[in-house]
């Protein structure tokens, strides 16, 4: 019966290999186009200055290997801005990738860029443009356009509380810290002086990014501000790195949470029990729960028991048996 339809297949065979080699093609072929890349904004009476930078960037760009056909000053749809503007042919291999941070002053952006361009020099991304450029009458906005090669950044807020601006710089210094000790690089980093939080990107392995759970309520920053190395060595037994516990506020309300680098594959899930009426039951259930995840191979990393209202809910945050 297989002989019968022989040929029947052979053509099935022969369209699918032609209709691969084909969408083959077509992808090789659409791999590379002609993109417009937008830069700085320029005023009305700094129409020079823009014509300048529009140069800059392009030889700056065909430095790095891109094929520039032309560049020019585009005028805004208002007639009283010029734009940079770059015609290149864009390659999957060097795509480009923006980075944008707001800042209370053109002195502070200036600050942070001058760092950022330090931080550039020690890593394979390649900046095409960096540029402060005010938004409003009060913010200016940091704008970094890079080539991306090997480096995958990513932004991250940390949300741990400071009353005061040299508080925020001490908990900003201490966060780079820890993660330069796991190698880490962090980049456009700063405070805001508004919110007084910690602003940052990053870049570490493709398959590992910082996560961050927010845990239990706690009544004082005295119960969350010290490391919790207990706890965090419940993610280090789980191939995770506890990076460190902090204190977040929502409204009035303190949370121990906990900063981590997490596998790309990884899935950390959290269960909720139904509430309890005192304290005791809710902890008993919280047990007999984490020990039925471990039974099915699953990894209870921080639990406890969240106070709502009048009741007690057991939570459990654990690693997910498939990504083990």
């Amino acid at each position: 019966m297989l002989k019968t339809f022989d040929p029947f297949i052979k053509i099935l065979l022969l369209s699918a290999l032609f209709l691969s080699s084909s969408l083959l093609f077509a992808a090789q072929n659409t791999d590379k186009s002609i993109l417009s890349y937008k830069g700085q904004l320029f005023g009305e009476n700094e129409k020079e200055l823009c014509q300048s930078e529009s140069q800059e960037v392009a030889l700056r760009m065909e430095e790095l290997g891109y094929r520039v056909f032309d560049h020019t000053c585009l005028k805004s749809v208002f007639g009283k801005q010029y734009l940079v503007a770059v015609n290149y042919e864009y390659d999957v291999m060097n795509t480009i990738e923006k980075i944008e941070s707001t800042l209370s002053s053109r002195q502070k952006c200036e600050q942070v860029k001058a760092q950022t361009m330090i931080d550039f020099s020690k890593m394979s991304a390649e900046i095409i443009a960096a540029f402060c450029q005010e938004n409003s009458s009060t913010q200016v906005e940091l704008i970094v356009d890079y080539r991306k090669n090997d480096d995958y950044i990513r932004a991250y807020n940390h949300g741990g509380i400071s009353t005061s601006f040299d508080e925020c710089l001490l908990k900003k210094e201490s966060l780079e810290r820890v993660l330069k000790n796991n190698q880490v690089t962090t980049l456009v980093s700063y405070c805001s002086e508004n919110s007084f939080k910690v602003h940052m990107h990053y870049t570490l392995e493709t398959q590992h990014s910082l996560e961050t759970i927010r845990g239990q309520k706690v009544e004082s920053r005295s119960s969350c501000e010290v490391n919790d190395q207990l706890l965090l060595s419940n993610f280090e037994n789980n191939d995770l790195k506890g990076l460190k516990t902090f204190c977040t506020k929502i409204g009035d309300q303190l949370y121990k949470s906990v900063l981590y680098l997490d596998k790309f594959f990884s899935k950390v899930r959290e269960f909720n029990g139904f509430s309890k009426s005192d304290l005791a039951q809710c902890e008993s259930s919280l047990e007999d729960a984490a020990e039925k995840l471990r039974e099915d191979g699953h990894a209870p990393l921080y639990k406890y028991c969240q106070e709502s209202k009048e009741s007690f809910i057991p939570v459990i945050h654990y690693l997910e048996v498939s990504s083990i």
